[in-house]
């Protein structure tokens, strides 16, 4: 019986997945930046250089955004859960080069009232597209996603940078060595937000050195 209703629901969410692909695809027919009804002048947009040009630089970034996992999936066919390279800044990479080089970029290169309409109509589909693969992960990697969801943001590429800065290089207020604003290692005042020094020691990580030499005494 649970066999049977986890099937259920799998074939479930793969036709909501299906269907949110169909929608995201049509729109992005419509909103693409070499725009069919631009082309046949079905509509004229306002030319305004400035806003092209921006239009141009979130294609770019979006296609980067495309290819980079490519070197995980295809050149290294990494078939486990993958949190390094663009990974470890989002989660869904794939999915956010496709809105800014979709719906993002034409609606700055073709300012419209319809390509507005297309363009948020289609982030938030590929948005819900983000989130069922989230479920989908979960299921298939259980815990350690969970970890990763935590760790790493979906789509906000200036969040993840921001978290991914921090674990590269910790604050003081990180440190077991840092207790009411100041450095117990150097007995000095510092700023908890500033970077750690090199006796940077994790806080957890000695709370666990503590519990493993108790459990070796005992």
């Amino acid at each position: 019986m649970q066999f049977s209703e986890r099937r259920r629901l799998n074939i479930k969410q793969s036709s909501r997945i299906g269907f949110l692909f169909f929608i995201a695809g049509v729109l992005s027919v419509l909103g693409f930046p070499f725009n069919p009804l631009v082309i046949f002048k079905v509509v004229e947009p306002t030319n305004i250089e400035v806003l092209w040009y921006v239009g141009w630089i979130f294609w770019a970034a979006g296609i980067a955004l495309i290819i980079l996992p490519y070197y995980h999936f295809y050149y290294r066919k990494v078939n486990v859960l993958v949190d390094s390279g663009i990974y470890a800044v989002v989660r869904h990479p794939l999915y956010l080069g496709w809105i800014l080089s979709i719906f993002v970029a034409t609606i700055f290169l073709y300012p419209h009232w319809l390509f507005v309409i297309i363009g948020f109509s289609g982030i938030s589909s590929v948005y819900l597209i983000s989130r069922e693969e989230d479920r989908l992960n979960i299921e298939k990697f259980g815990n350690n996603y969970k970890k990763y969801m935590e760790k790493v943001p979906r789509m906000n590429l200036l969040l993840g940078v921001m978290r991914l800065l921090r674990r590269r290089f910790p604050n003081h207020e990180d440190c077991a060595n840092f207790e009411n604003g100041r450095c117990k290692s150097h007995n000095i005042a510092v700023n908890p937000k500033g970077i750690a020094c090199p006796r940077f020691t994790r806080k957890n990580k000695k709370a666990e050195t503590k519990t493993s030499n108790i459990e070796k005494e005992n």
